[in-house]
């Protein structure tokens, strides 16, 4: 709370969510938010292992957007800004330190 940071919702919301959006990914493998979706829910369960390899997913699909793809930029900022969160959040986690 000191930092600004605090938790709005309970691990329980984060497992839930993870759970529903494993099962849109899996009828919808194409739509490239919900692995940020999947993967912010991993994080915020101190998971950023599986995080990252959600992330990692996404780029293999982003390999077969076309560069002319609309939103391309969009999509490909997120995915950056997202994946080091998660390298960051697990250095943390693991004791990183200067």
């Amino acid at each position: 709370v000191i930092a600004g940071r605090f938790d709005r919702n309970p691990p329980l919301y984060y497992e839930m969510r993870a759970r529903r959006v494993k099962e849109e990914v899996a009828r919808e493998p194409n739509r490239l938010d919900l692995y940020d979706d999947l993967a912010v829910a991993y994080d915020r369960l101190g998971q950023s292992d599986k995080a990252i390899a959600w992330m990692e997913r996404k780029r293999q699909l982003l390999g077969q957007l076309p560069e002319d793809a609309p939103g391309r930029r969009d999509v490909l900022y997120r995915y950056y800004a997202n994946i080091g969160t998660f390298y960051a959040h697990r250095w943390i986690g693991n004791g990183g330190d200067l």
